[in-house]
């Protein structure tokens, strides 16, 4: 007490200091919700761009767009085989007669599980008997990509996106299997139908474009491109597309930045299109 019964005002030392600490934590507190919405946000912005680009992959496969990106090559027919797909005596894009565009390709989580590459399929136009082909088996469908054992002078006409926001391949699965990290496909694609002959005139019926949904397993060949054994185009143009069709394939992607995850579903109902759930976890489950 001082003189004249007045009390001493002011804060101790302690008292500060713990004012302080509360203050700090309040703030840490509140820093790491933002943070937090913020990182959810940047997730749910980065699934929903990346369930949207692969639509447009399937979009522009179902209308035929194949980007040139500058990339000119060489696509000879050759019957009972694969089409001969070379950078010798390059074409202009559209001039190439001798083979077809039949679709694209995915292949997610090679090398980086952060990436993932867009192929284009082409295959032959006219069968053994010189008539147009009407099955993927006449056509023999081909990944353009370079490093092929059977296409060794293959132009690269790949493209590699990444993904935005840290996101990662985690799993995949078909026809409405269990996700698995080291799934039974490796790839996927989008191939268009192809015509079929009338059985009165003997001609090629045209009609709409309708998309399929296959994918490709590894099997016993490896993605790498070593010098000595299969490369990622020979394990796609063996291990795929002459299967039956799927209905489904789903896809699990984890967050970069919060433990949620997001499982793409493709599916197959008259025309392709891509689902998505987002889960709390980094497994989509």
């Amino acid at each position: 007490m001082t003189e004249g019964g007045n009390s001493a005002h002011g804060f101790t030392i302690v008292e500060t200091l713990i004012v302080l600490a509360v203050t700090s934590a309040l703030l840490l507190s509140a820093m790491l919700l933002i943070n937090g919405r913020q990182n959810k946000t940047q997730f749910q912005t980065s699934i929903n761009n990346l369930q949207q680009q692969i639509q447009q992959i399937i979009n522009e496969t179902s209308s035929g767009f194949y980007p040139n990106g500058g990339n000119v090559f060489s696509c000879t027919s050759t019957s009972g085989a694969a089409p001969i797909i070379s950078s010798a005596a390059p074409n202009e894009q559209g001039t190439n007669g001798d083979c077809v565009f039949l679709g694209k390709a995915i292949r997610f989580g090679g090398g980086s599980n952060e990436t993932f590459t867009v192929y284009p399929i082409a295959g032959n136009r006219l069968d053994i008997a010189g008539k147009e082909v009407t099955t993927l088996a006449a056509a023999h469908p081909t990944v353009i990509a370079t490093g092929s054992i059977t296409n060794a002078t293959t132009p690269e006409v790949s493209t590699t996106f990444n993904t935005e926001g840290g996101l990662s391949f985690v799993s995949a699965s078909y026809n409405g299997g269990a996700l698995s990290a080291t799934p039974p496909i490796s790839a996927i694609a989008f191939v268009g139908s192809l015509g079929s002959y009338d059985t009165a005139t003997k001609l090629l019926n045209s009609g709409a474009q309708q998309l399929s949904l296959y994918g490709f397993g590894s099997g016993t060949y490896s993605w790498s491109s070593a010098s000595a054994g299969p490369t990622v185009v020979d394990a796609m143009n063996k291990n795929g597309l002459l299967g039956a069709p799927y209905s489904t394939v789903g896809i699990c992607f984890a967050s970069g930045t919060t433990n949620q995850s997001g499982l793409l579903t493709i599916g197959n109902n008259g025309s392709l299109g891509v689902g998505l759930r987002i889960f709390q976890g980094a497994t989509c489950s």
